[in-house]
């Protein structure tokens, strides 16, 4: 199948911040993988700023040549003798097994030993060596079980799981998806199988999931010999992996990042139209106390007015009146009580009039 252009999925992704696309952390950076880094920040920034993009995929052969070089000369050793790590355990437990058998009433447990067999002992040659290798190349190696064939391989921070075990010919037990061997005359044979992505033996069913890849002996041909070939194969898938993880990775910070942009917008329309909405009842009250004011205004006005009439109507009484000995006295009265009644209104407009001088010094007019 044709490799896709990982360039031309990636040059439309706008740039990110650096401080945005720092890798995962938490497990070994393999030396296989440079166009899975985020380049670092120039220097003098702040490490937040300065914008980027992912670096453009080398060609896969350019993948595949460098892959090469890395592995170098490979094989599985001959012996299973001193053993180490993995392989070394997995002896370590076989023979507390064979003890246990040799003395059942002091066991404590009736597992039988589990690599007696040459084919298992073969396997384990080449677990030790698939698992030396990519250790070397800074690989993380983890999960395994009693048995040794399950294990998680972390190539730059992508997780790739593998089953290497000793299959064997049993049609009654096999899933719709796996084929029988090809004129095999061999019962049982090593096998290595690449679980799809994503996937880890502690969800996959292996007899019902097809793997992403197999590799097994056919037609008489040890997978020993096959080992470089192997090896490269399988780093070349991971390096597949990690490209495909970037861009998941990638896209998942421009969601982010757009999601962000989208809050921002969201929040300043928010603080926008909460800012109009104040500007709109600040204009409503200042409207209020601007007709409040001219009232104020208009009725002081209105009194001093009512207060001058009386004056002149006063006036005017007296200088018509004809003097009348029995009604001098009732019209004195009557002219101390509406001189009063002006006065009181003169005193009701000066009230107005100091209470619109008050509101002038608490929120002075301000021409539109």
């Amino acid at each position: 199948m044709k490799e896709p252009d990982r360039a031309a999925l990636v040059k439309d992704l706008p740039p990110l911040p650096v401080g945005a696309s720092r890798a995962r952390s938490d497990h070994k950076q393999s030396p296989l993988f440079p166009a899975t880094r985020p380049e670092p920040a120039k220097p003098g920034t702040d490490g937040a700023s300065e914008p980027i993009s992912p670096s453009a995929f080398e060609p896969i052969e350019v993948a595949r040549q460098r892959i090469d070089e890395l592995v170098g000369e490979v094989s599985v050793p001959k012996k299973l003798d001193q053993q180490g790590g993995v392989v070394g355990r997995l002896l370590r437990e076989d023979e507390l097994r064979r003890t246990e058998a040799r003395y059942p009433a002091h066991a404590t447990s009736d597992t039988p030993p589990k690599f007696e067999s040459a084919i298992e002992r073969r396997r384990l040659r080449f677990l030790g060596a698939f698992i030396g290798v990519m250790e070397r190349l800074g690989c993380d190696v983890k999960g395994s079980t009693h048995a040794g064939e399950r294990f998680c391989i972390v190539v730059a921070g992508v997780e790739c799981w593998v089953r290497i075990f000793v299959d064997r010919l049993e049609p009654a037990t096999r899933g719709h998806w796996q084929a029988q061997p090809r004129q095999r005359r061999a019962s049982e044979w090593i096998r290595l199988d690449l679980i799809p992505d994503g996937g880890s033996y502690y969800v996959e069913d292996y007899q019902r999931v097809k793997p992403e890849r197999t590799w097994q002996e056919e037609d008489g041909e040890r997978i020993e010999d096959r080992f470089g070939e192997i090896v490269r194969e399988f780093l070349l898938i991971a390096e597949k992996r990690t490209r495909a993880a970037t861009e998941r990775w990638y896209r998942h910070r421009l969601e982010g990042q757009a999601r962000q942009q989208r809050e921002a917008r969201a929040e300043a329309e928010r603080v926008a139209e909460e800012a109009r909405r104040a500007e709109q009842e600040r204009a409503k009250q200042q409207a209020a106390a601007a007709r409040r004011r001219q009232d104020l205004l208009r009725e002081a006005a209105d009194i001093v007015e009512a207060a001058d009439r009386i004056r002149r109507f006063i006036d005017m009484a007296m200088q018509r009146r004809v003097p009348d000995a029995s009604t001098d006295a009732a019209f004195a009265a009557w002219q101390a009580w509406a001189t009063k009644e002006a006065d009181a209104l003169q005193s009701a407009a000066m009230a107005r009039l100091a209470e619109q001088v008050e509101s002038f010094k608490q929120a002075p007019m301000v021409d539109d």
